[in-house]
């Protein structure tokens, strides 16, 4: 299903999509609007469901202004330091000669080795991919004893693991079958109040999968403002994780050869 709307002089296309995730989802994707609809949700459903995500990403471009679009990947540049949670990380990128890209931690310098012939894009996803792998690992434990912070004092539910992942359309979301919490590294950049509300929902579900009135009393009973905080997220998402490029306070060196046989490792 495929429909052309056009918004503030601006043509959209709006598409349909059919999806085996717990969740319907809508993301805007230059001017692509995709709203994925869970398969298990019957026609009548279905109908309303697209509706409710269609008119509610209309409302957010026609309020947005110059809509600014979430990134493919994070930009992070040599030199730059990165707040994340309670923690800061400073970026150093050489380049190499060896034929894949490394990185390692040590105390809160992150040093990129990236592989010789990389063209600029490339080097720039290394870079981010490394980078968000080894500052994933380091702040997990401060985000698992968070969560089992807020679970205890709002719920006392059980699960077994947090875990930090990319994720395109969601901050978080949680997997009955895994029972684990999944939240999404981007989401580590805003304010802890942020954070925690998405904790907040994805503990939720574990007693309630479903978006019902149940399932928001649960939320509202922990977070009795979460409304305002989701209305920050949306307003504020796209930009998480984004930094000026008047950050890079240095150019990057050479290193020495440096042989790994992956593409990319972390250390």
């Amino acid at each position: 299903m495929q429909e052309e709307l056009s918004i503030k002089g601006k043509i959209y296309k709006v598409r349909q999509l059919r999806g085996f995730g717990a969740y319907a989802s809508a993301k805007l994707n230059g001017n692509i609007i995709e709203i994925k609809i869970p398969v298990y949700l019957n026609k009548e459903k279905s109908f309303q469901t697209f509706q409710s995500l269609r008119n509610r990403i209309i409302k957010s471009i026609e309020r947005a202004g110059n809509y600014t679009p979430k990134p493919e990947f994070l930009e992070f540049y040599n030199g730059q330091e990165i707040p994340i949670m309670a923690k800061s990380f400073t970026i150093n990128i050489t380049e190499g000669e060896g034929s894949a890209s490394r990185a390692k931690l040590k105390e809160n310098l992150i040093t990129v080795r990236l592989a010789k012939g990389l063209s600029e894009r490339e080097k720039k996803r290394h870079t981010y991919t490394l980078s968000r792998r080894i500052i994933s690992k380091n702040v997990l434990p401060d985000l698992v004893s968070r969560t089992n912070e807020l679970n205890e004092r709002y719920f006392r539910f059980r699960f077994d693991e947090v875990r930090i992942k990319e994720q395109e359309t969601r901050w978080g979301s949680y997997s009955k079958r895994t029972n684990r919490i999944n939240l999404n590294f981007r989401l580590l950049f805003a304010p802890q109040e942020i954070i925690d509300s998405v904790i907040v929902h994805e503990l939720a579900h574990i007693k309630v999968q479903d978006h019902s009135k149940r399932f928001w009393d649960l939320v509202l009973s922990a977070i009795p403002d979460y409304k305002a905080k989701r209305k920050w997220l949306r307003k504020n998402g796209n930009s998480l994780g984004v930094f000026p490029t008047q950050a890079i306070a240095a150019p990057i060196r050479a290193a020495p050869d440096v042989t790994a046989p992956n593409l990319c490792e972390m250390h």
